[in-house]
């Protein structure tokens, strides 16, 4: 059957291939879908498809719970959202200069460093009642 161009492009869990993919079609959805994937941080989007990839072998919403808050610890201290903040909504200049610049230097490494799981005593944990 005829794929969804959205299902079709964004099919596979490595950024790389999103862009790609999106480079290869000259349709207006396409260019438009990349010329907005190119104002994004590529770390983020990284994060983004990692984290999509691994909430979907999670069953449990406490697991999901400690993953979203060990991301979020981690992204805030990244030079990547404070220079968002700074052109998005302080300079609004929508100018920001992403690090790394590039899909292809944001390692393995480094995503995997978000995932990671923090220091047992700073671990999200559910309240207990």
């Amino acid at each position: 059957g005829n794929v969804l161009p959205i299902a079709r492009h964004f099919a596979s869990d490595r950024y790389e291939d999103i862009l790609a993919s999106l480079e290869a079609d000259d349709s207006d959805w396409a260019v438009k879908e990349l010329a907005t994937l190119r104002t994004k941080s590529p770390q983020a989007c990284k994060v983004t498809l990692r984290q999509l990839a691994e909430s979907a072998k999670l069953t449990d919403f406490a697991d999901n719970m400690a993953m979203e808050y060990r991301i979020g610890a981690r992204v805030l201290v990244l030079p990547d959202f404070a220079e968002g903040v700074r052109a998005l909504l302080v300079d609004k200049t929508n100018d920001a200069k992403w690090t790394p610049p590039t899909p292809e230097e944001v390692s393995d490494e480094l995503i995997d460093a978000v995932f990671a799981p923090l220091p047992a005593d700073e671990e999200w944990t559910p309240y207990d009642l």
